[in-house]
């Protein structure tokens, strides 16, 4: 005999089926919220070439509101400050510096501006990823930064620790670089910046040192005792270049690499001729300036094969473009106007 209440069970597994689908939709399209799309993980920050310049910040004071730098031909340019002319904020060949233990400083027209408001406003304004240089010869006893650091590379450490964070949170993609070192072949500077990232290390912030920056001077930067000078007539006959780019050599191998920041970039912040008496801009543009162009960029035309050339080194800046106080001969501009040294500057081809 046939089972009439068959029919009638089938359609009410039906319909509790369908009403259980339906309740399952219900509820996701009640409660369920699309998760927000992850975060692109995109290498967002300006991008530097390896030719730069320094041009001294009491320029905003002689020539409001900057020097004229459209003479020269250079990849980025610095001026030992980080707002003191605010105009070239906007400029993404402008790398900006803290001055030794500095965290806020007062522009040219007289207002002041903090290390976190200027990294914010970068970020804000579609600046994101600029380089800060941090510090300025910090191991030079009693000048530059040595006045506050040359004796306390743990005190400069902690530093620099604290105003790499006033970038970094405010803007994320900022590259912060640690250094400004100008005697590279003394005991003393060795062991300040050991002592260095070893702070920063300890504490768990070797990464903090995003990249690292040096000067290099010819009877300065090779000197075995930190404070002492060499004779500059020994760069009549190109000894003292030859010992120069051996001493940023025999750095790059065995502080720059030998310390576990090879993966990191190094800078040549400040590169120039300090002697002016008795020397004159051809004599600098031939005895110096050219070859050290040579060797930073591995010309082959190297004068001198038996040397190394750049191990490493990624940008090198020229100091000086003007500066109302030292060292004339190594001028860039007279007021806006390249100088001779400036024209050959400029005829210089600066590559990595």
């Amino acid at each position: 005999m046939a089972d009439h209440h068959a029919p009638q069970q089938l359609r009410q597994k039906i319909y509790f089926i369908a009403s259980l689908v339906i309740l399952v939709a219900l509820f996701f399209l009640v409660f369920y919220r699309k998760p927000p799309p992850a975060e692109t993980a995109v290498p967002f920050h300006m991008s530097y070439g390896p030719k730069g310049i320094g041009d001294a910040w009491q320029n905003g004071g002689l020539f409001k509101p900057a020097v004229n730098l459209e003479h020269l031909t250079y990849d980025w340019y610095y001026d030992w400050s980080f707002s003191y002319q605010p105009q070239r904020s906007a400029d993404p060949k402008y790398v900006r510096m803290v001055w030794c233990d500095a965290i806020q400083e007062t522009d040219v027209y007289g207002q002041p501006h903090t290390i976190a408001e200027i990294a914010q406003d970068d970020f804000q304004n579609g600046r994101s990823g600029r380089v800060w240089l941090v510090y300025n010869e910090p191991d030079a006893p009693g000048v530059q930064c040595g006045e506050t650091f040359a004796n306390d590379p743990v005190a400069a450490a902690q530093h620099y620790s604290a105003v790499y964070d006033m970038i970094k949170e405010n803007d994320p993609h900022a590259r912060v670089f640690a250094g400004g070192l100008l005697w590279l072949s003394s005991q003393e500077t060795r062991i300040w910046w050991w002592s260095f990232i070893d702070t920063l290390a300890l504490a768990g912030e070797l990464d903090k040192i995003e990249g690292v920056h040096i000067h290099l001077y010819p009877t300065i930067t090779d000197q075995p005792v930190r404070g002492e000078y060499g004779d500059p007539a020994t760069c009549q006959d190109g000894r003292c270049l030859v010992s120069l780019v051996q001493a940023a050599n025999d750095w790059y191998q065995h502080i720059h690499v030998g310390s576990g920041l090879g993966d990191r970039p190094i800078w040549i912040t400040e590169a120039g001729w300090l002697f002016c008496d008795g020397y004159d801009h051809a004599w600098i543009e031939h005895n110096f300036m050219k070859p050290l162009s040579q060797w930073f960029t591995r010309d082959p035309a190297w004068p001198h094969p038996d040397i190394s050339t750049n191990p490493g080194y990624t940008a090198i800046a020229w100091y000086v473009t003007r500066d109302p106080d030292w060292f004339p001969c190594t001028y860039l501009l007279d007021n806006a106007a390249p100088t001779p040294l400036g024209h050959f500057w400029n005829q210089l081809t600066i590559n990595n």
